[in-house]
């Protein structure tokens, strides 16, 4: 009927702030299309109470599959990215897209510029410059020589090599999170992350003290356990709590799972094969010996 169904585009979110259900225009069409608890019905046995009661069970399954439509893609985006995207898949090509994407999306852009730049500029830069002093012609990295002397270098190096390592990982999680959950969320993470990262950087490649480390790799962890945090949040068909709630609990999940079990596991598992290969080689050794 007219006037039952209105669609109030002005009452949206606040900046950043998230879509939930009652909230997406998807919702709204789900309500309109299911029929209201106390419509006139037809007399019961008659061809028009038939032909009514079809009609009801297919508003019904249609409200029921935007309902789910609702949840697994609307859920907890921001209203700045949904508008943003919305526009770059009409018309990816024109200069308001690009304006709306880039105005919805400008921390992650920032900090993903920036960690390239610097990663480029400074960590390869100076695995280069730590080469010089011991003549290490590329490809080698000192094979054959004493590790102990080549620990300044071995320094640059692994720094380097670390952000390599956890670097592609973070991004794209980050991403994912600024599409899913809300940009200014998955950029704070980066920041956290990418703060943390230069950072430590910086202080592997002068010191290899791990208490001087933890100051840069805390927060680099905090902002992983947040991107991810975010990204499953979007995804767990639970209200806004119940579904940070659970997010928050699988990450502590693996952190406590891969720290307190499987790395106490596994070093155990190392020292245990550590000790048989050093046991076979004694051996050999007494054999020989023995032999001669």
């Amino acid at each position: 009927k007219p006037g039952a169904c209105a669609f109030n585009r002005s009452a949206r979110p606040s900046s950043f702030s998230l879509h939930w259900r009652e909230s997406t225009i998807i919702h709204q069409l789900s309500l309109c299309i299911q029929p209201p608890l106390g419509a006139m019905a037809p007399r019961p046995g008659t061809f028009a109470a038939t032909r009514r009661k079809v009609q009801v069970r297919g508003q019904v399954k249609i409200g029921a599959k935007l309902q789910i439509l609702t949840l697994l893609g609307a859920a907890a985006t921001a209203v700045e990215a949904a508008d943003a995207l919305e526009t770059l898949v009409v018309a990816p090509d024109s200069e308001t897209a690009r304006e709306a994407f880039a105005s919805a999306f400008w921390l992650p852009l920032l900090l993903t510029a920036i960690m390239v730049l610097h990663f480029v500029s400074v960590d390869t830069f100076a695995v280069g410059a730590a080469r010089t002093p011991y003549k290490l012609m590329y490809p080698f990295t000192g094979e054959g020589g004493d590790a102990k002397k080549l620990v300044p270098f071995l320094r640059a190096l692994r720094a380097q090599q670390n952000t390599v390592e956890q670097g592609w990982a973070f991004m794209v999680a980050m991403w994912a999170c600024a599409f899913s959950c809300s940009p200014t969320f998955a950029g704070i993470a980066g920041c956290l992350w990418c703060g943390g990262r230069i950072g430590y950087g910086y202080a592997y490649r002068v010191t290899s003290k791990v208490s001087r480390l933890l100051i840069f790799t805390i927060p680099c962890y905090l902002g992983q356990v947040l991107a991810c945090g975010g990204i499953l949040s979007s995804i767990i068909p639970l209200s806004p709590l119940g579904a940070r709630l659970a997010a928050g609990f699988i990450c502590v999940f693996f952190i406590v799972y891969g720290a307190g079990c499987y790395r106490p596991w596994y070093q155990n598992f190392v020292k245990a094969e550590k000790d048989k290969l050093d046991g076979v080689e004694e051996s050999t050794e007494t054999n020989e010996g023995s032999v001669e």
